[in-house]
């Protein structure tokens, strides 16, 4: 079976589409909150909670990620991650409390901060500093649609199979993510740091970027407007859906519009 050449378009793809599993898991569900709202007999908070656990999730576990693959490599990782993911994702299916679906959704933050930490150093395993910054344009680029289009394929799923096909689509989709990984992609990260783990190790790494004057004002400048960002993702399907009305299948292109204006700042920003 032919492996996957960093220099091709497949590849690009491949990490494009690791990376889209974290924004897909945080968009494509929101068309069913006010869904979930009724199923679980919850309060629209509650709902919000899956949402804010599974960011606080990926928050932390971006800081695990990367000691662990310096450690134990980028695929075996990357490989126990997307598992870890699916697995999540088909527990939600089976969730019958609202509290059971927190849990789930806590587990998939776990899974899915592997496809999203990994591909990127793999990238920098790859590629010189130029040509990496290229990549991580292009996965940008393809990346950006993910946000876009999964709040309309969520809607028009939940109408149609109902709020369990969300998650069904996101698992199987982290499955063959999997596959992909298992079978067509070579280890990037050949070489082993056995400190890396090292509680030492790891404190003397982040001391080092908190003392980092710069790097903390971009670092608190972005969690803010990220912060601003996600209190509009979580309550935007609640107000959308039962204040004005709109219907959860045309949830999408309404909140596809903020998507692109997001995307346009970024062009016309300094």
């Amino acid at each position: 079976m032919t492996r996957l050449s960093p220099k091709t378009i497949s590849f690009t793809l491949f990490l494009s589409a690791a990376v889209a599993l974290g924004p897909l898991s945080t968009d494509m569900y929101l068309p069913t909150f006010p869904l979930l709202a009724e199923v679980f007999g919850a309060s629209a908070a509650e709902v919000q909670l899956t949402l804010s656990v599974f960011t606080f999730g990926i928050a932390v576990c971006q800081l695990i990620y990367g000691p662990l693959t310096d450690r134990f490599g980028r695929k075996p990782i990357l490989l126990v991650g997307l598992l870890l993911y699916a697995a999540a994702c088909y527990g939600c299916l089976i969730a019958t409390t609202i509290d059971e679906l927190i849990m789930f959704r806590l587990i998939q933050a776990l899974g899915v901060c592997a496809a999203i930490v990994v591909p990127r150093a793999m990238v920098r395993d790859l590629f010189a500093r130029e040509q990496a910054a290229k990549q991580l344009s292009r996965m940008g680029t393809i990346m950006g649609l993910a946000p876009a289009i999964a709040p309309i394929i969520g809607g028009y799923l939940a109408v149609f199979y109902g709020w369990h096909a969300v998650f069904l689509f996101l698992g199987t989709a982290g499955l063959l993510v999997a596959a992909v990984v298992y079978f067509l992609v070579d280890e990037s990260h050949k070489a082993r740091d056995k400190n890396s783990l090292h509680p030492r190790h790891i404190l003397s790494n982040y001391i080092a970027l908190l003392r980092h004057r710069e790097f903390m004002g971009f670092a608190m400048a972005g969690g803010l407007c990220f912060a601003g960002l996600f209190a509009f993702i979580s309550g935007s399907p609640l107000v959308l859906i039962e204040f004005f009305g709109i219907a959860p299948d045309h949830f999408g292109y309404f909140f596809g519009m903020t998507v692109l204006g997001f995307m346009a700042g970024t062009l016309v920003g300094p």
